[in-house]
């Protein structure tokens, strides 16, 4: 399962961008995001999955970043020309073709792995700024997995497995120490104030 690995740091990527997230180095950026999908694309072969398809999805994750990155680096007057990903992978001869066509071929094609990873990206192009009609359209035909469905077993999970509290024992112990520790405090201010009165009494 380690293709889920890279996919879910591919996730992790786009959604920082998202939120705006500062991009020290463009050169950095892209040798960074080259080796996440080249690993990504290696797993998914190791994996069974279809050599064609696999890289079919990984010209769909180098496109829609190209996309996303140029649109978020416009507002800064950036440019991603020199560090497109598609060019990097697959050169300047070949035609980019839209995002909706091509995940629409591979939810029609595929299955397994495969197609769970294209309708998450689905998912993921949908939110973003510019996504055309077709992508929604795709994603009513393709809705994602309901959430009570995507975690296993989740029906036979007790409630306190799944809820965190802060355990009762370390706060008795502190609760019981804080407690001692007053008395003992009381007790001293107490035996100070009887030695005070004495001490003031003996010099009248």
């Amino acid at each position: 399962m380690k293709s889920e690995k890279y996919f879910n740091r591919i996730v992790f990527i786009d959604t920082l961008l998202s939120f705006n997230g500062i991009i020290p180095s463009l050169s950095e950026f892209q040798l960074k995001l080259v080796n996440l999908i080249e690993q990504f694309s290696k797993e998914l072969v190791s994996e069974g999955q279809c050599e064609q398809l696999s890289d079919k999805l990984c010209y769909i994750i180098c496109l829609y970043f190209d996309k996303h990155i140029t649109f978020r680096l416009k507002a800064n007057n950036i440019s991603w020309e020199r560090h497109l990903l598609s060019r990097h992978f697959y050169g300047y001869d070949v035609e980019s073709g839209s995002l909706s066509a091509r995940l629409e071929f591979l939810l029609k094609n595929s299955d397994g792995k495969i197609f769970d990873y294209t309708r998450q990206l689905l998912i993921l192009i949908s939110h973003y700024p510019d996504s055309d009609g077709k992508i929604h359209a795709l994603l009513a035909c393709y809705p994602g997995e309901p959430v009570e469905n995507s975690i296993p077993h989740a029906e036979n999970k007790e409630p306190e497995s799944v809820i965190f509290l802060v355990p009762d024992k370390p706060r008795s112990r502190w609760y019981g120490s804080f407690i001692w520790q007053s008395a003992i405090g009381i007790f001293l201010l107490i035996i100070l104030w009887f030695f005070c009165i004495k001490y003031l009494g003996g010099l009248y």
